[in-house]
Protein backbone atom coordinates (compact mmCIF):
# COMPACT_ATOMS: atom_id res chain seq x y z
CA UNK A 1 0.00 0.00 0.00
CA UNK A 2 2.83 2.41 0.55
CA UNK A 3 4.15 1.59 -2.86
CA UNK A 4 0.72 2.42 -4.26
CA UNK A 5 0.44 5.52 -2.83
CA UNK A 6 4.13 6.70 -3.56
CA UNK A 7 3.18 6.21 -7.40
CA UNK A 8 -0.38 7.39 -7.34
CA UNK A 9 -1.97 4.04 -7.63
CA UNK A 10 -3.91 4.96 -5.07
CA UNK A 11 -5.62 7.63 -6.39
CA UNK A 12 -5.53 6.49 -10.07
CA UNK A 13 -7.38 3.35 -8.39
CA UNK A 14 -10.25 5.53 -6.61
CA UNK A 15 -10.47 7.44 -9.54
CA UNK A 16 -11.18 4.67 -11.99
CA UNK A 17 -14.13 3.58 -8.91
CA UNK A 18 -16.00 7.10 -9.47
CA UNK A 19 -15.46 7.31 -13.09
CA UNK A 20 -17.93 4.29 -13.28
CA UNK A 21 -20.83 5.83 -11.50
CA UNK A 22 -21.10 8.75 -9.93
CA UNK A 23 -24.08 6.74 -8.12
CA UNK A 24 -22.74 5.87 -4.50
CA UNK A 25 -25.17 2.90 -4.04
CA UNK A 26 -23.46 1.33 -7.41
CA UNK A 27 -19.83 1.76 -6.35
CA UNK A 28 -20.89 0.70 -2.72
CA UNK A 29 -22.01 -2.59 -4.58
CA UNK A 30 -18.71 -2.84 -6.66
CA UNK A 31 -16.75 -2.52 -3.66
CA UNK A 32 -19.09 -5.08 -1.75
CA UNK A 33 -18.03 -7.25 -4.79
CA UNK A 34 -14.60 -6.08 -4.99
CA UNK A 35 -13.76 -6.64 -1.14
CA UNK A 36 -16.06 -10.16 -1.03
CA UNK A 37 -14.05 -11.71 -3.81
CA UNK A 38 -10.79 -10.54 -2.13
CA UNK A 39 -12.01 -12.41 0.82
CA UNK A 40 -12.66 -15.12 -0.60
CA UNK A 41 -8.76 -15.40 -1.91
CA UNK A 42 -6.41 -13.41 0.76
CA UNK A 43 -6.46 -13.38 4.64
CA UNK A 44 -8.50 -10.46 5.89
CA UNK A 45 -5.29 -8.00 6.88
CA UNK A 46 -3.76 -8.42 3.75
CA UNK A 47 -6.92 -7.02 2.10
CA UNK A 48 -6.98 -3.93 4.83
CA UNK A 49 -3.39 -2.92 3.84
CA UNK A 50 -4.23 -3.35 0.25
CA UNK A 51 -7.51 -2.20 -0.64
CA UNK A 52 -8.47 0.57 2.12
CA UNK A 53 -6.08 3.54 0.83
CA UNK A 54 -8.06 2.67 -2.04
CA UNK A 55 -11.26 3.33 -0.43
CA UNK A 56 -10.81 6.06 1.87
CA UNK A 57 -10.49 8.94 -1.56
CA UNK A 58 -13.97 7.50 -2.28
CA UNK A 59 -15.30 7.44 1.59
CA UNK A 60 -14.49 10.95 1.05
CA UNK A 61 -15.85 11.92 -1.92
CA UNK A 62 -19.32 10.37 -0.91
CA UNK A 63 -18.93 11.57 2.76
CA UNK A 64 -19.51 7.91 4.35
CA UNK A 65 -19.12 7.68 8.39
CA UNK A 66 -15.53 5.71 8.91
CA UNK A 67 -17.15 3.56 11.43
CA UNK A 68 -19.79 2.60 9.25
CA UNK A 69 -17.42 1.94 6.32
CA UNK A 70 -15.52 -0.08 8.87
CA UNK A 71 -17.99 -2.41 9.85
CA UNK A 72 -19.22 -3.19 6.77
CA UNK A 73 -16.10 -3.86 5.34
CA UNK A 74 -15.22 -5.98 8.34
CA UNK A 75 -18.73 -8.04 7.92
CA UNK A 76 -17.80 -8.32 3.88
CA UNK A 77 -14.40 -9.50 5.16
CA UNK A 78 -15.83 -12.22 7.56
CA UNK A 79 -17.96 -13.51 5.07
CA UNK A 80 -15.68 -13.83 2.23
CA UNK A 81 -12.85 -15.45 4.98
CA UNK A 82 -15.98 -18.77 5.10
CA UNK A 83 -16.58 -18.75 1.34
CA UNK A 84 -14.72 -21.39 -0.85
CA UNK A 85 -12.59 -21.22 -2.87
CA UNK A 86 -10.24 -20.92 -0.23
CA UNK A 87 -12.24 -20.58 3.43
CA UNK A 88 -9.48 -19.92 5.21
CA UNK A 89 -11.50 -20.04 8.54
CA UNK A 90 -13.60 -23.56 7.51
CA UNK A 91 -10.08 -25.51 7.19
CA UNK A 92 -9.31 -23.52 10.61
CA UNK A 93 -12.41 -24.97 11.81
CA UNK A 94 -12.10 -28.30 10.09
CA UNK A 95 -8.95 -28.72 11.69
CA UNK A 96 -9.91 -28.14 14.86
CA UNK A 97 -13.36 -29.91 14.98
CA UNK A 98 -12.25 -32.97 13.15
CA UNK A 99 -14.90 -32.46 11.21
CA UNK A 100 -14.26 -32.97 7.27
CA UNK A 101 -14.58 -29.66 5.17
CA UNK A 102 -17.40 -31.08 3.19
CA UNK A 103 -19.48 -31.53 6.84
CA UNK A 104 -18.36 -28.10 7.78
CA UNK A 105 -19.03 -26.28 4.60
CA UNK A 106 -22.41 -27.29 4.73
CA UNK A 107 -22.81 -26.32 8.56
CA UNK A 108 -21.36 -22.47 7.48
CA UNK A 109 -24.29 -21.96 4.69
CA UNK A 110 -27.11 -21.01 6.91
CA UNK A 111 -24.44 -18.26 8.63
CA UNK A 112 -23.07 -17.42 5.83
CA UNK A 113 -26.65 -16.49 4.10
CA UNK A 114 -27.57 -14.51 8.07
CA UNK A 115 -24.05 -13.12 7.51
CA UNK A 116 -24.92 -11.43 4.08
CA UNK A 117 -28.49 -10.57 5.29
CA UNK A 118 -26.92 -8.96 8.10
CA UNK A 119 -24.26 -6.96 5.64
CA UNK A 120 -26.91 -5.92 3.56
CA UNK A 121 -28.88 -3.95 6.93
CA UNK A 122 -25.52 -2.47 7.66
CA UNK A 123 -25.16 -1.10 4.03
CA UNK A 124 -29.01 0.01 4.03
CA UNK A 125 -29.35 1.35 7.60
CA UNK A 126 -26.26 3.00 8.82
CA UNK A 127 -27.30 4.78 11.83
CA UNK A 128 -27.60 1.01 12.86
CA UNK A 129 -23.94 0.92 13.14
CA UNK A 130 -23.21 3.98 14.43
CA UNK A 131 -25.65 4.70 16.64
CA UNK A 132 -23.87 3.13 19.99
CA UNK A 133 -20.93 5.28 19.66
CA UNK A 134 -23.00 8.53 18.87
CA UNK A 135 -24.73 7.84 21.97
CA UNK A 136 -21.63 7.40 23.82
CA UNK A 137 -20.18 10.42 22.77
CA UNK A 138 -17.45 8.91 20.67
CA UNK A 139 -18.78 10.38 17.16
Amino acid sequence: SWVASTVGLVEKGSAVLLAVSDNQWIVLLMINIILLLAGMLLDAISIYYVFLPFMLPIMAHFNWDPVWFGIMMTVNLAVGQVTPPVAVNLYVGANISGISMERISKAALPLIFASLLALVVIIIFPDLSTFVPRMLGQM
